[in-house]
């Protein structure tokens, strides 16, 4: 029993390790390729969101999105593809959701919808928007695109 709660403690902070490195990394850049966001839905889960321009001068853009429920405990995955500008990013997102199910969890497919705002304000560009997913339901999100 004690193992598997190291196993999942490292689990966890082997993947917030990752997502910290890679956007101190991204964050020195000096052209806008890369997002990262962070969100929260009515469902009591929280997602981080890492990604960035597939081709240089183009604006497909591709990120890939974790979402942890705390009182469940199960994790969803999925792929955001879409298209941004200096204004706003529209994402579909696609991947699968994790759900209780009787003493142990099912997958479900899950897609959606993110929406984000870019605001110009300053030297780093922030983002503020809506995510909607089939099983997770409506959220915000705010981050940085950089």
């Amino acid at each position: 029993m004690l193992i598997y709660k190291e196993k999942r403690l490292m689990k966890k902070v082997l993947l917030l390790a990752f997502f910290l490195l890679i956007a101190g990394i991204s964050y020195s850049q000096r052209s806008l390729n890369t997002v990262f966001t962070v969100g929260h839905t009515f469902k009591n889960d929280i997602s981080l969101s890492i990604g960035g321009k597939a081709f240089a001068g183009k604006d497909l853009i591709i990120t890939y999105d974790h979402t942890h429920n705390f009182a469940t405990k199960c994790q969803s995955n999925y792929i955001n593809i879409g298209i941004g500008n200096d204004k706003q990013i529209i994402l579909l997102k696609y991947g699968a959701a994790t759900k209780p199910y009787e003493h142990s969890h099912i997958h479900h497919t899950d897609y959606g919808v993110e929406y984000l705002w870019v605001y110009n304000g300053n030297d780093r560009n922030l983002l503020y928007g809506l995510s909607y997913t089939k099983e997770n339901g409506f959220g915000v999100k705010a981050g940085l695109l950089f």
